[in-house]
């Protein structure tokens, strides 16, 4: 729950406060959420700059820390051979973000819901967002397609661990 709760803390210290507008960049979200994983594999972060409204940072940042908390179980974060790959783009329906993990072997999660299932299935609901799954013994795909996460905008944003 600490970690949680840190996570959250991150994201809502990337919005800026100082417009109306009270917006935060996906670019930083996602960074935010791997900084303390940049050490551990290679990880490539890219995608267009994406502007997030105030008010969909903390399930984004929710989805990502949970997405991060099961790659250090279970995928190429909890490895010293994976990758990590989080890119995004925007398609006509929305905005598009990927997770990708490769890694020699993953780990199956045990069966059932935890709390963490059960947070990014709320979050996802929060942000009208629907998600696809693909996993096999190497990598675990993570797709999750946003209608409206907020305004974009043109320059591309990549940084790479």
């Amino acid at each position: 729950m600490r970690d949680r709760i840190a996570a959250l803390g991150r994201a809502h210290s990337l919005a800026d406060h100082t417009t109306d507008q009270g917006m935060s960049d996906l670019a930083s979200l996602v960074s935010a959420t791997l900084q303390p994983y940049r050490d551990h594999i290679p990880i490539v972060i890219e995608g267009p700059a994406v502007a997030i409204d105030w008010r969909y940072v903390s399930s984004l940042a929710m989805i990502l820390h949970e997405c991060a908390t099961n790659s250090v179980k279970y995928g190429a974060l909890g490895t010293d051979d994976g990758s990590l790959d989080v890119t995004w783009e925007h398609r006509p329906e929305g905005l598009t973000l990927e997770w990708v993990e490769r890694m020699t072997r993953r780990t199956e999660p045990a069966a059932g819901r935890g709390f963490g299932t059960l947070m990014i299935e709320m979050s996802l609901r929060q942000l009208e967002a629907t998600v696809e799954r693909h996993s096999d013994e190497g990598s675990y795909r993570l797709t999750i397609n946003f209608p409206n996460i907020g305004p974009t905008a043109e320059l591309e944003r990549v940084a790479n661990f």
